[in-house]
């Protein structure tokens, strides 16, 4: 908006100049010093104009970045409620697969180790149930 105020006194000025410039006369001293004053003053505006839009915009990405971080550990918060209790379960179905194997019953125990796939595991999940397996292979 402010541009557009420092477009229109710049487009405002030189449409004076060039009227006062139509006239056969010589520009007086005077109309010099207006002039130069006029675009000095449009000058200045215009650099006002674009710090302050460069501040603006400055303002608005570390808003922006703000949010996105702020985003950013909601979902990873979120991530770690949803597989928290998927690791839960799984540590109950290896404890039982487990029990299963000590008491001899390798089939139920072999079942029970086919229910985890698709679920995450942890990398100690992963190594129990590798060992369960092996128990029950030999």
């Amino acid at each position: 908006m402010k541009i557009k105020t420092g477009l229109t006194l710049f487009t405002a000025t030189a449409l004076l100049v060039t009227a006062v410039g139509c006239k056969k006369e010589e520009p007086t001293a005077k109309a010099v010093e207006s002039t130069k004053t006029a675009a000095s003053d449009i000058g200045s505006a215009v650099k006002d104009v674009t710090a302050k839009g460069v501040e603006k915009a400055k303002e608005g990405a570390a808003a922006v970045k703000t949010g996105v971080e702020k985003a950013v550990e909601a979902v990873k918060t979120e991530v770690k409620s949803l597989t928290a209790p998927t690791t839960d379960k799984a540590q109950e179905i290896i404890n039982k697969a487990q029990s299963l194997v000590t008491a001899g019953n390798y089939q139920d125990a072999l079942i029970a180790l086919n229910s985890l796939i698709g679920m995450p595991l942890t990398d100690a999940q992963q190594k129990l149930v590798a060992g369960i397996k092996a128990q029950i292979i030999r």
